[in-house]
Order: C-alpha cells, then structure tokens, then sequence
C-alpha cells in the first residue's frame, strides 16, 4: 500500500499548481540553476504529502507494525521537511539548517537505530551523525539540474526496496523506500520535462526530506547489521556514489577556490556534462545510468564469477575515466592519456606491496578493503605527483580526476573482491537445504551460522536470543526474530525444520519452553556444545645416548 505515494504526490502538486497558496513559494532565475523564468519551489510538499500518505496506508493495512524506528525516521524527516519549507519561504542561515539536520540525526540513533561497524557506542554516534547529515547535504546540493535528485533518488530506493526482500528482510526498510521512492515518481513527471520549463522544483523541503530519508534508509537496512561484513557496509556507498562523489567533488573543488561550500554554482557533474555538450536531459539520463550500474554491483557481488576481478574493476575504473576523457579538449585529453600509464603503474606497485594479490579474498573481511582503500589513495597521489614532475599540466583538472578515480577504484575493486566471498553463499541458497532456527546470538550462535553458511549443510533461518539489545536487529544477515519465550511463534513463522540450542548453560526453564515449543511444532530439537580447549603439549624427553 506504500504505492500511494504516487496520487498524493500528484494530487497535491496539481492542487498546489492551481492555488493561490502556491505562488507564495517560487524561485527567481539565478546563477545556480539553469531556469529563464520564475517557478515554484513546492515539490517538497508533494514529496513529502506522499511519501507520508504512504507510510500511512501500509501501517493502516498492517503491510509493517509501528516500531520505535519508524516513529524515528518520520520525526526525522518531518523536522527537516519543516525547516526546508522555512528555509524556502524565507532563507535560513547555514548554521541553523545544520543544526535541524543534526536535531533530526539525533533523534533517528535515539528511536534506535545505531550504527553497527563499531564497537564504541560515542564513535558509532559520530558516524551515525556524520552519515545523516552528510548524505542529507549531498542531496541538497545534487538538486542543481531538472530531474537530477530525484531520480538519483528514486534509484537508490529502489534498490534498498530489492535488499530489503532478498538480502537483509525488513519491512520497514521496505516500506520507506517503496513509499519514498513513489513519490519521487510523482513528482518527476512536474519538474522533468525535456525541452520544456520545469513546472515546480522541489525545493530545499524536498532535497533534504530525500537525503535524510535515504541516509536513514541505509542505516536500517545495512550499517545496523551486528558482525558487520565489508559487504555490508559497502552497500549503501554504492547505492548512493554518485551524490557522495559529486558532494566530495564540489566541496574539495570549492574549499580550493576559497568559496562557501554552501553557496550555489554551476561545478556540479551535471553542470560539466552539459559543458561537454549534453543536454540537460541526456546529462540526467547518464548520471541515472552510472547510478544504476554502481548501485546493481551493490547488489550482484554474488552474480559474477571470475577469478580476476580485481584486474576487471581497475580496467573499468580506467573505462569510465577515458570516456570522461573524450569530452575534454585535445590538449586536456593528451595529459589525460599520458596519466593512464603512470596511474596504472603505481597502482599495481602499490598493490602488490600492500599485498592485495595475496589475500585470501574467499574469507575477506572489512579489514581487508583498507589495503585497496590506501593503495588506490597512495597511487592516485604518487601518480600526480609524478605526472606533474614530468609535464604540464595547464588548466587540465588532475585533482579532480585522480580523487574520483581513487573512490571509484576503491569502490569497484573492493566489490569485485568481495564477489569471490559471497559466490559460496548464492550457490548455497539455491540449494534445497533443512531450516535452522539457532536459538543464542552469542558467540557460539554466530560461529554456527557461519559453519552452517559455508559448510551448506543447512539454512539458518533466525535467531531467538533475550538480549534486548539485538532484538529484531540482524546478526550476519540473519534477523533475530524473538526472545526464548517467543520460540513457536518463530518456528512457524520461519518454517524452521530444526532448532539448534547453543547457550545449555542458559536457565533450564527458559530452555525447556524453547523444547516444548519445538515438541507443539513436530520439529527436533537438538543442544550443542562447542568447547574450546588451550593446554601446551607435554615435554617429550628424549634418552642421551
């Protein structure tokens, strides 16, 4: 029912067009945008109408249960929605947009969601934070072309919407980005016209109810995640690469010329497509494009299988420069083609020093990917350098250049390599395996799933654990779906063939419930041990001859 987004989105911006109320809020021509005439600046209300209305008719249908999270993120969202529509009626400063974004990032981490990939719970704030606003800022400043946000948008919740019933189940996540996602449809069709005025923009009420909304999209459906895999925190830094890159891009590219961050201009991505001789449209339409590859490797780890697919992601990386290299000129395109080798030498060097060719990528972890992160970087920086030393470089924008390329190449390796960890697991699901509730989310609980995992003797389908802290949260990609108290209620719902217990040390009464409900279902259930001893061998004396 989260499809009702669509009508109200377009119902509210149909009325908003038709009423005086709407002349209220409208956006003079400036330099920061390409627009010839005054236009109204109300999609965030559309957006936000619909995205709410959908929310609404899935909780009305039961299609997802009221949690502490939802009731977070739609505060959340509102707060920003409120002061972008403040911000468009009258100009807020940076300071106190910045302080609503980081009111409404607190009030998300507080309703519960929480960043998973650290141990610290100050630092895992931080980034928490960090990520909310960052991401929130990266699609206020996206909004600089017709149809651009968007549709970057509308992409990104898609693919969260695919994760959310495949990879990590939730129907929360499911949901918010159905909901989002339609509404970012709805409105489209008002502010992409090809060839003709945008009726309405969205506005800073819209941009940040789709960065915050979509920041907090990917917390909940991946960085929430306890034992966190690099998988897992890669997924939503794909989804959302080109608003960070584009984000990185501007922002280094202003600090350098000593301009306001937060002022507008014509440096985008977007805005350089058309200098090279795209429309508007086509400009759109090829940063949509780059998002939906990126955002699909996000998802397809497991597709591929190919023994080198480190060497494919460095030639892709290099692909996608050399086209961005035919829309420079020719004397920008000869640096451009004298840097290829240079950059591709000191990036194997930097490779086989930091060892990325010996690493056992089958068992990779997050660890793992600091290498590529820091041979990317180290080589990108030691190629300029040396670029530089050898040539001039003129107006040619090697920074740029070498920064994106850093990023994607640390993007694409990484997920290539992670491809060889995850194939294991996809052939495993398309086998017909036994069903496993794993009953203790502890130590012992994960070091079984993950034998499960690899051996494919069977398919852990949940948890049941009493710690509050994990409950409904996943662990390893598996949901804890309940407490001991709630084990036939999992059973069913899980379809669980078998239960394993792991914590026999747990009280006998919390256990024999857990033994009953298996007995009610007609489904075994079974205790394991797992012990761990360390001695030292016992000396061996040996007789002098």
């Amino acid at each position: 029912m989260a499809i009702a987004a669509f009508p109200v989105t377009v119902a509210v911006l149909w009325a908003l067009l038709r009423s005086p109320a709407g002349a209220r809020l409208v956006a003079v021509p400036t330099g920061e945008r390409w627009h010839e005439e005054a236009t109204p600046t109300f999609g965030g209300v559309g957006i936000f109408a619909g995205f709410v209305a959908g929310v609404g008719a899935a909780l009305a249908v039961g299609a997802v249960e009221w949690s502490g999270e939802l009731g977070g993120i739609l505060a959340g969202v509102t707060l920003l929605f409120v002061a972008g529509l403040v911000d468009d009626l009258r100009s807020l400063s940076p300071l106190v947009k910045l302080a609503a974004q980081i009111a409404a990032a607190v009030i998300v981490l507080a309703a519960g969601l929480s960043v998973e990939l650290v141990g610290n719970d100050v630092l895992a704030w931080g980034i928490g934070i960090l990520w909310l606003v960052g991401i929130t800022n990266a699609f206020n400043l996206l909004d600089n072309m017709d149809g651009l946000a968007a549709t970057l948008a509308a992409i990104a919740c898609g693919y969260f919407a695919i994760d959310a019933v495949t990879e990590h189940e939730n129907e929360t996540v499911l949901v918010l980005a159905v909901a989002l996602g339609v509404a970012c449809a709805g409105f489209l069709p008002f502010n992409l016209r090809p060839g003709r005025a945008a009726h309405v923009f969205m506005g800073d009420s819209g941009s940040q109810v789709l960065g915050f909304g979509l920041a907090s999209l990917a917390l909940a459906s991946s960085w929430t995640v306890a034992g966190t895999t690099t998988a897992t925190i890669l997924l939503p830094l794909l989804i959302l690469a080109i608003p960070i890159l584009d984000t990185t891009l501007v922002t280094l590219k202003r600090l350098a010329e000593r301009r306001p961050v937060t002022q507008g201009g014509r440096d985008h991505s977007s805005h350089r497509l058309v200098y090279y001789g795209l429309s508007e449209a086509k400009a759109v339409l090829l940063l949509a494009l780059v998002a939906g590859a990126i955002g699909a490797t996000a998802l397809a780890y497991n597709v591929l299988d190919n023994g080198r697919l480190t060497a494919v992601g460095v030639l892709l990386t290099f692909v996608l420069l050399v086209q961005f290299g035919s829309f420079l000129s020719e004397y920008e395109r000869s640096v451009f083609l004298s840097a290829l080798p240079i950059l591709l030498a000191t990036r194997y060097v930097f490779f086989v020093a930091l060892g990325v060719y010996r690493r056992v990528w089958r068992f990779a972890t997050a660890r793992d990917v600091v290498a590529i992160a820091a041979g990317c970087v180290a080589s990108a920086v030691v190629a300029y350098a040396l670029l530089v030393a050898l040539r001039p470089i003129g107006s040619f924008p090697a920074v740029e250049i070498f920064v994106v390329d850093a990023v994607l190449a640390t993007l694409l390796v990484g997920a290539s390599r992670l491809t060889l960890r995850l194939l294991p697991e996809l052939r495993g699901h398309r086998l017909d395996r036994r069903r496993v509730l794993v009953v203790g989310a502890g130590t012992a609980g994960r070091g079984l799933a993950r034998e499960l995992r690899e051996s494919h003797e069977a398919r852990v389908v949940g948890f049941l654990d009493d710690n509050p802290r994990v409950r409904r949260r996943r662990i390893l990609g598996i949901s804890v779906v309940g407490s001991l108290d709630e084990a036939e209620r999992a059973i069913a719902s899980t379809r669980a063939d078998e239960v394993l217990v792991t914590i026999p040390a747990a009280a006998q009464e919390r256990l024999d419930g857990v033994v009953r409900a298996s007995e009610s279902a007609g489904v075994p259930c079974r205790i394991v041990r797992r012990h761990t001893e360390f001695s030292a061998p016992a000396p061996v004396e040996a007789p002098l001859s």
